[in-house]
This record gives C-alpha cells, structure tokens and sequence, in this order.
C-alpha cells in the first residue's frame, strides 16, 4: 500500500527554499519586456555596429545586457534588413554582424 508523509507548510516551504536556492538561476525578463525595448535598443545596436561589425556577445558587453535579449533585438534587425552577417562564425561559433549598406 502507497504511504503517504503528510508535512506542513513550513516544513514544505523550508524544504523547498533549501533546493531552490542552490539550482536557481536568474530570472528571466518576460518576452513583452524584451520587445517592449526592442526600438530603442536596435538604435542603441545600430550605433555600436557603426563603429565597426560586432558579434553578439561583443554587443551584450557594450549594452550591459544579456547576451539572449540581443540576439531578440538583433534579429528583428536582420529580419527587417537594417543589419547583416558579415563572413564566417568565429573559432566560438559567432558571426559578426555589421549595419546594412543601403544604395540609392
């Protein structure tokens, strides 16, 4: 026959506090957040990238966010054709992104 422990709430709550906080990570900022930012931040990317092309992780540095919510901002960029992959991904695997050229 299946037995059942029975504990409180405060025993429940100590131990789930003592294994959460030893595997969580940080949390993370809701999807609206992120593309709540994404116009002011894709300004903030196409300024960095006038300088000189960037790869994401270079980008995240500069903007003093998490590598993840650039990429967002970044690939809206790509989708809407105001920045680029420039060549091959790096010896970690990243490409390097620069603004797109527009001719008239």
């Amino acid at each position: 026959m299946l037995e059942l422990k029975v504990i409180d709430r405060a025993q429940a709550e100590a131990r789930s506090s003592t294994t959460e906080h030893s595997l969580r990570r940080p949390a993370l900022r809701h999807q609206r957040e992120v593309l709540r930012e994404a116009l002011v931040m894709q300004d903030e990317i196409a300024e960095l990238l006038r300088g000189r092309p960037q790869t994401v992780p270079e980008i995240a540095t500069a903007l003093q966010a998490p590598s993840h919510e650039v990429f967002i901002w970044l690939a809206s960029m790509l989708r809407y054709g105001r920045a680029e992959a420039r060549g091959k991904a790096n010896s970690e695997g990243y490409y390097t992104y620069a603004l797109k050229e527009v001719h008239s």
